[in-house]
């Protein structure tokens, strides 16, 4: 049987693609395919190794093939791609294990960034985002976890807390979307996150004011906060007294304690 000859065949297809967006765009677009199915096989299988080879490119890693980037001032067309390549992302997760509600949030939470980006470099870091967090093996069901969100922003908190932190910090080294990490981590600790970085400090600054001669300037220093009379405000609101006071108390508490170990000895 004779194929249809109204039907266009594939040479008919790649003469009108490259008449419209240049030399091989039939091909292009079928590599841009493959990548596709590859990222969506790695954000459904939580494969990070993949994951992080595509994220390292300096274009969009899935969503289209770089020739077809239109024009700045005409980015609706691109947010209309991306808007479906989100929600592709999000349903390999959720075959993958990834929880459905919590893939819904996200996407929402992307979505709304989404029509807020005004530059190509701006979808572009959305996208990768997207297949950061989606393709995170932490949300699989089926994955054992070893320890839960909070436990994991702590940790990161308990080994940099030294420095300066922001909770875009955080979430770019977990590779979650920032406002997806402050709700989860406070919907299951009771905390914000900067509360926990700022707990972190000031129970390392009582270590430091009651062992050591330390003066409260270096001790501010030593523990990420930028100036010390933040480092001051902030001890008082979580302690009740000033660091001054804090180690004066605790001095006075240990001589006390001594003047009274040989009485205890008799």
């Amino acid at each position: 049987m004779n194929p249809d000859s109204s039907s266009p065949d594939k040479k008919e297809i790649e003469r009108e693609s490259e008449a419209a967006f240049g030399e091989r765009p039939f091909a292009q677009l079928r590599s841009a395919a493959k990548t596709k199915k590859l990222i969506f096989d790695a954000v459904e299988s939580g494969d990070a190794g993949t994951i992080h080879r595509f994220l390292q490119r300096n274009e969009f890693p899935g969503a289209l093939h770089k020739n077809f980037y239109p024009d700045e001032k005409e980015l609706s067309g691109l947010k209309n791609l991306l808007l479906r390549f989100f929600y592709e992302a999000a349903e390999a997760s959720i075959r993958g294990g990834f929880d459905p509600e919590e893939a819904e949030t996200l996407f929402e939470e992307l979505s709304g960034r989404l029509n807020q980006a005004t530059t190509v470099e701006d979808l572009v870091s959305l996208e990768k985002l997207v297949i950061s967090t989606y393709g995170d093996p932490f949300f699989r069901k089926t994955t054992q976890r070893h320890c839960s969100l909070p436990e994991r922003v702590n940790r990161f908190i308990s080994e940099n807390y030294m420095q300066k932190l922001t909770i875009t910090q955080i979430s770019n080294a977990l590779c979650l979307h920032p406002n997806y990490l402050m709700k989860k981590y406070k919907a299951e600790s009771g905390k914000s996150i900067m509360q926990a970085v700022n707990d972190k400090r000031i129970s390392e600054a009582m270590k430091l004011l009651l062992t050591t001669e330390i003066s409260i300037d270096r001790i501010s220093k030593k523990i990420g906060f930028e100036t010390p009379q933040y480092f001051n405000t902030v001890f008082k609101k979580r302690m009740g007294k000033s660091p001054n006071q804090a180690r004066r108390e605790a001095k006075a508490s240990g001589r006390r304690k001594t003047d009274a170990e040989p009485e205890a000895e008799d």
